[in-house]
């Protein structure tokens, strides 16, 4: 933490300060608990917060509870039930709840007498709530609109309250949630080819022969177009639909800036991508994948605008990586292969027809079968 800074006085400005650096510090690693700890961490240190923790929807035997995560502060309760206490309700009613006096709230758990005011943020994928960040003071009226616009917006980023993120080599966290409801008793896995600079910088032979080798084993993957390729290319993006696989949106440029890009920026490029595969191939994608995997708030709601489903992986290949041997990108796939698993593959690269032959062998000898995206997380994948 010793990079973590707060000089600014007034809340706002506060927020203003540490949001920069909350991403700085969470971004690029992958796990939830760390990720979840160390943001507990700093707003307690920006803040001084009594108490600053997340519940996560867990599923017991016989209904969902809210189960305590990483958090900063005293002994806490460990287990929330639907629509009990300030958790509660907030997970029940899926909005933000600002509690003045917790001792003038209908049913009001008391983990300590010490807490007079809290705030509860819930954290929503797919229309879901996942968890919760709850916030406690030993001060009445301590939080605000300042603090549940600011804990709302930070929460758009996947990377810091779920981590899960669309980061490399991670899943989005509304893909975990809806994996962990799975049974997965026969092993599944699957395959999706995605290009970063899809046909233009691309051999389009190669693309065919990716085509080729999945038609030969009827095997149906995802394709993420970027949306100025596919226009073109439409005939490469029309065959891909034809032949039963899913086309989603990549964007329209796959731009480095995109990440950067205002609301309005994020929203164009979403939907001109969106509308050039559609040109293409009749079709409106409802799965989108930021560039780099990179979400940002902006990015967040404006896919949430737009309809999109963020989609991530969970094993990335790294077959863009210095010129790797097929044998030691299938090598290193198959050392993370789990039911379930979302695999990251670019059918620009050279030889990539050999990679996913060689890869659907060794799945194949383990006893996983392939599956696309709308099979696996039961999911619709077009508009209409």
């Amino acid at each position: 933490m010793e990079n973590f800074k707060v000089t600014s006085s007034t809340k706002e400005e506060i927020y203003k300060e540490i949001i920069p650096q909350i991403e700085a510090i969470l971004n690029g690693e992958t796990d939830l608990i760390a990720n979840t700890s160390n943001f507990c961490a700093m707003l307690k240190e920006a803040f001084d917060f009594w108490w600053v923790g997340f519940y996560f929807v867990k599923q017991t035997r016989d209904s969902q509870q809210l189960v305590l995560g990483p958090f900063q502060g005293p002994l806490a309760c460990t287990r929330i039930n639907f629509g009990k206490g300030v958790c509660g309700t907030a997970w029940k009613q899926k909005q933000t709840i600002i509690v003045p006096n917790v001792d003038e709230f209908p049913g009001h758990i008391a983990c300590s007498s010490l807490s007079k005011s809290e705030i509860v943020v819930p954290v929503i994928r797919n229309g879901e709530v996942v968890a919760v960040l709850d916030i406690d003071s030993k001060e009445l009226n301590t939080f605000s609109f300042t603090d549940k616009e600011y804990l709302e917006d930070i929460s758009d980023y996947d990377t810091i309250y779920i981590g899960f993120p669309n980061w490399w080599g991670t899943l989005p966290m509304v893909m975990f949630t809806q994996l962990e409801k799975l049974d997965f008793t026969e092993k599944k896995a699957y395959v999706r080819a995605v290009d970063v600079d899809y046909y233009t910088d691309a051999d389009l032979n190669t693309s065919v022969k990716v085509l080729d080798v999945l038609k030969r084993h009827n095997i149906r993957a995802t394709f993420f177009l970027i949306g100025k390729n596919a226009e073109e290319n439409p005939a490469l993006a029309a065959r891909m639909a034809e032949e039963g696989h899913i086309v989603a949106n990549h964007t329209y440029t796959h731009s480095s800036k995109f990440p950067l890009g205002s609301r309005a920026q994020v929203e164009q490029e979403i939907a001109r991508g969106s509308e050039a595969i559609y040109s293409a191939t009749g079709l409106r994608p409802r799965l989108f994948r930021p560039p780099f995997g990179v979400t940002t708030p902006n990015i967040g709601k404006a896919s949430r605008e737009l309809k999109q489903e963020v989609i991530g992986w969970s094993i990335r290949s790294y077959d863009t990586m210095s010129r790797p041997t097929r044998e030691s990108v299938v090598k290193g796939i198959m050392k993370k292969i789990h039911p379930g698993a979302i695999i990251l593959l670019h059918d620009r690269c050279d030889g990539a027809e050999v990679l996913l032959e060689r890869l659907i062998t060794e799945c194949t000898q383990q006893g996983y079968r392939f599956v696309a995206l709308d099979e696996l997380l039961n999911i619709k994948v077009y508009e209409g």
